[in-house]
């Protein structure tokens, strides 16, 4: 293999340590026992163990897309990292209120998911000396596809088998932002 190819698949899981690392800061917010499937990090290790993996995660990821990427990958990945913790504020925000509006619900979505999705394909073009009009293009692109995996994630709650999911159906009722009536 390649240099550049092994260097493309490791700025790809670049995004899998983020991604990890803000489902176990996750499962500390909602004191999340089980994660698709099995014991959540913070069930099994601990609040202050579930926090610092979560954040060596981040921190490594910073650190590879910084290697791999330079100053403007790293602009990618914090501007979604900052909109995931947007997001979340939100979340927070909008969890008490039952008449939750689509506008509402679909700025969480953007910000929690699809803004990562998003900066994954932009950061993958980038890496590819894409153009510019074409990294947004499929910055563009990430982002809608971020969308639609939220929604479909978010109706896997009402309607997903636990035994193909791992997740707990109905669990995400209690205290947490629900797709809009």
């Amino acid at each position: 293999m390649r240099k550049d190819d092994e260097n493309l698949y490791l700025l790809a899981a670049t995004f899998e340590y983020l991604h990890a690392g803000s489902l176990i800061h996750d499962d500390v917010i909602d004191h999340a026992e089980n994660r698709r499937g099995k014991e959540s990090v913070v069930k099994k290790y601990g609040t202050a163990a579930a926090i610092l993996a979560g954040d060596w995660l981040h921190a490594r990821c910073m650190h590879l897309v910084g290697t791999l990427a330079g100053q403007k990958g790293l602009d990618i990945v914090c501007h979604a990292t900052q909109s995931m913790v947007d997001g979340e504020f939100l979340q927070l925000r909008y969890a008490a209120d039952p008449a939750v509006s689509e506008e509402q619900y679909l700025s969480v979505v953007l910000r929690k998911t699809a803004r990562l999705i998003s900066a994954t394909c932009e950061i993958g073009a980038l890496y590819g000396n894409a153009e510019p009009t074409q990294q947004k293009a499929l910055a563009r692109y990430g982002e809608k596809i971020g969308i639609a995996f939220q929604i479909v994630d978010d109706l896997l709650d009402y309607l997903g088998d636990e035994q193909v999911t791992g997740k707990i159906v109905g669990n995400d009722f209690t205290g947490h932002l629900l797709i809009p009536n």
